[in-house]
């Protein structure tokens, strides 16, 4: 390879470079709390258990599947235990599928200039709120999957492309299901492309199709396969397949509707940009038309996804945020005749400066959010660290569980996320026996248990009562005990 050549694609990777660095910068500050969401914790303690040998969903139990688990085994076998480079792992898988995103949008054929404005949108939605893309979450992993799928999709006229589109977007439902959607609405582009474009036969069509159902299938099936060896697939069927239909389903039309509006509001200008694109006619490419077609399949099946359940968690909108930031980045289009206010908005001078704002605003709110909180966790952790034996248990109860992975400890519980045996819903869906659960605490003899306020099982409240001294309280209602064993009082 010549030096013009290395040049080359040396500058094609130049993108990646500012996403990654703008990607930090934004997110930096959040890198440093013990916990942001106990969905992360419970990732990160998991993981530290699968290392340790334990087998999920037969030695340790959550409702996730498999994939998020492994990702954050790969990245404490790299890095260790730290949260830091949990934390910045995931800013890079932010900022490189933005740049899958970017390619994508060049392969389309779109202006470099829209193509940038896409990746950055996409960074920029992901770090502003906590429960919509701060905290780290399957849809953050996800997406890079869903994304790295498109791009190899909207190479189709290669049947192998087709093939490892659908094994990226396979890898990517072994992290959350919902990602079957996505894979959904891109099989939909592509049968009405094909159509379209040669109107072969129908028959011919469908096996063009079942070419990445194929690749889709195989991550899966491997994950199948493990279990099936390991002796334990009746547990993995249960906890990954059996147990959706389990749970209450509740919709409520005027509370789908609330939560769709409320994203919309809370990611303006973005969902402006989006809807002016989809319906401005000013740009008469027909690369607007083929991406205006394929954004609105999309969006359209992972608004199911994300309705179906009936829960309004925000982080089931990093999903959708990915062909927001898809199509919204269009609105930068060079042939764009926007009206003087926008058009004067986006312009070099001041639309430097609103995203310089931008940036400080985000800066300090996570300043205020992630830095200047106290984080009674790390805290308990370095309260209990000098006083631990090593063959010491501790029980965090209702508390935030990522105390066991500060101090290096396992969970005397087989359900770590601590709604799992309080929430009646779980409770029921995973069929679990309570008593046999807090037998199961209190036959581990934990030597430190950490409460917040009222421990909400009789059983192991006066099995506390008789049995430990009240240690230490932090923040008025956080409660440390201690066992008392001749020796251990300190």
């Amino acid at each position: 390879m010549d030096k013009t050549n290395i040049l080359r694609l040396n500058k094609g990777y130049l993108p990646l470079v500012f996403f990654c660095i703008v990607t930090v910068l934004i997110r930096f500050q959040s890198f440093f709390p013990s916990v942001i969401n106990h969905d992360e914790s419970t990732y990160i303690v998991i993981a530290k258990e699968l290392l340790r040998g334990e087998v999920l969903y037969v030695d340790i139990i959550d409702v996730k599947p498999i994939g998020i688990f492994i990702i954050m085994a790969v990245i404490q076998l790299i890095f260790g235990n730290s949260i830091f480079f949990v934390r910045l792992c995931t800013s890079l898988v932010i900022a490189i599928t933005s740049f899958v995103l970017y390619r994508a949008k060049l392969k389309i054929g779109t202006e470099k200039r829209t193509a940038l404005a896409a990746g950055f949108i996409y960074i920029f939605m992901l770090s502003i709120y906590t429960f919509y893309g701060v905290s780290v979450n399957t849809e953050i992993y996800f997406n890079l999957f869903t994304v790295s799928g498109l791009l190899f999709f909207l190479n189709r006229k290669n049947q192998i492309n087709l093939f490892i589109a659908g094994i990226f977007l396979g890898f990517g439902f072994v992290i959350k299901y919902v990602v079957l959607f996505d894979l959904l609405a891109f099989l939909t582009f592509y049968f009405i492309l094909s159509v379209r474009e040669s109107k072969p036969a129908f028959f011919k069509i469908i096996l063009k199709v079942c070419i990445p159902v194929i690749g889709f299938i195989i991550p899966f099936g491997a994950v199948n396969l493990y279990y099936l060896l390991i002796g334990h697939y009746k547990e993995f069927f249960f906890h990954t397949i059996e147990l959706s239909r389990n749970y209450p389903v509740q919709r409520d039309l005027m509370s789908s509707i609330r939560f769709i509006v409320d994203f919309h509001v809370r990611f303006l200008p973005v969902t402006l940009f989006f809807y002016y694109c989809l319906f401005d006619k000013s740009v008469k490419t027909a690369n607007i038309r083929f991406e205006r077609l394929l954004v609105i399949i999309w969006v359209l099946f992972d608004l199911f996804a994300i309705l179906y359940p009936g829960k309004p968690f925000g982080h089931y909108f990093i999903q959708l945020i990915l062909p927001f930031s898809f199509f919204a980045g269009n609105f930068f289009d060079s042939g764009r005749k926007l009206p003087f206010v926008l058009r004067k908005a986006i312009s070099k001078p001041v639309g430097f400066i609103l995203i310089i704002i931008l940036i400080v605003i985000i800066l300090f709110t996570q300043k205020k959010d992630y830095i200047d909180k106290p984080d009674y966790p790390r805290e308990i952790a370095e309260f209990l660290a000098p006083r631990l034996n090593e063959s010491d248990v501790i029980y965090t109860g209702n508390y935030h569980h990522i105390i066991y992975f500060l101090l290096d400890k396992n969970s005397p519980a087989k359900y770590v996320h601590r709604t799992l045996i309080r929430a009646g819903h779980h409770i029921k869906a995973l069929q679990i026996n309570t008593d046999a659960e807090i037998e199961r605490i209190i036959k581990a003899e934990p030597r430190f248990v950490i409460n917040k306020g009222a421990v909400g099982y009789e059983k192991l409240q006066d099995y506390i009562n008789k049995n430990y001294i009240l240690l230490k309280t932090f923040n008025k209602d956080i409660y440390v005990y201690e066992k008392v064993i001749p020796g251990n009082l300190h």
